[in-house]
């Protein structure tokens, strides 16, 4: 009966210690998810700022062109764009470079580096991945435009770089705008978890 007794007092003490370890274990991931979870929401938020900075200077930007490249005649577009002197991109009124924002994805890193993301949710997981894929498409898309700038040469016609400009005020705008939506979408939902 003592062996069976001290047995007992054995196994529980073990039982015990598992649990408390468990325990321990737990409360110590769930403080990194919620950590982690408002990290990436700051991030997000920061994100959104910056797109939405990116959105309001296109639009003004958009504004400012289409009147200006409606008053560029046929042969001015037609003219190399370093010799003509009728039109230079940096001389359009509010002119503050390509204007595209900086986006941040440290947070969602250091989720996935540190093993964190696996304890989310798959919804959330999938929310999350898909707005920080728009995120990287954009900065291609932005790396794409300023690439095409950059290789300009002297056989460059005025005509590319309104295309290249044109680029940026129409196809970046919209996508700066989905990916708006889509940081809206999740930072309403994260909120919605962290609360």
């Amino acid at each position: 009966m003592k062996y069976f007794f001290d047995l007992i007092i054995v196994a529980f003490g073990v039982f015990l210690g598992m649990f408390v370890s468990e325990w321990w274990g737990q409360k110590k991931m769930d403080s990194n998810v919620e950590k982690s979870l408002n990290n990436i929401l700051n991030e997000m938020k920061s994100n959104r700022e910056n797109i939405e900075n990116a959105i309001d200077y296109h639009e003004k930007l958009k504004t400012t062109c289409d009147t200006l490249f409606g008053q560029l005649t046929k042969a001015e577009v037609l003219l190399p764009y370093y010799s003509n002197t009728k039109f230079k991109h940096n001389k359009i009124k509010g002119w503050r470079g390509f204007g595209f924002a900086g986006m941040e994805d440290i947070a969602f890193e250091s989720t996935k580096i540190s093993g964190v993301i696996q304890e989310l949710d798959l919804d959330l997981i999938q929310l999350i991945s898909s707005t920080y894929k728009h995120q990287k498409s954009n900065l291609g898309f932005s790396e794409s435009t300023v690439n095409k700038m950059v290789n300009m040469d002297s056989n460059t016609k005025t005509l590319d770089v309104i295309g290249i400009i044109e680029l940026i005020i129409y196809d970046g705008l919209a996508n700066e705008k989905s990916l708006k939506n889509h940081l809206d979408n999740s930072i309403e939902e994260l909120s919605k978890v962290l609360n």
